[in-house]
């Protein structure tokens, strides 16, 4: 993860060029309905295809929502709100139960 002037950006390497590029970025965040002047990314995960990240996004003052980008780096957000565990290093999710 990089943090950029802008806010805080989720970027992968490119093997072959040793380079990286931006993946997920405070633009695709806020267009998803994400923005905050605090916020920052955790907990990241791929997808078995590796084409897609999952991560909590985190508002700065600890409740948060789970996330999905896809290859492009558009950002689908989930039904769920998280609250950050300060405690266990995680995150707290608030499932509905339908």
């Amino acid at each position: 993860m990089d943090r950029t002037a802008e806010g805080e950006a989720i970027r992968t390497l490119e093997p072959a060029g040793g380079g990286d590029r931006l993946r997920v970025g405070p633009e695709a965040l806020a267009a998803a309905g994400l923005s905050g002047p605090g916020y920052s990314l955790h907990d990241l995960a791929w997808d078995p295809e590796r084409d897609r990240i999952a991560f909590t996004w985190f508002d700065g003052s600890g409740w948060g929502r789970i996330a999905i980008a896809d290859e492009a780096g558009r950002v689908s957000v989930l039904p769920s709100p998280v609250l950050r565990d300060l405690w266990e290093s995680g995150a707290v999710f608030s499932l509905p139960s339908s």
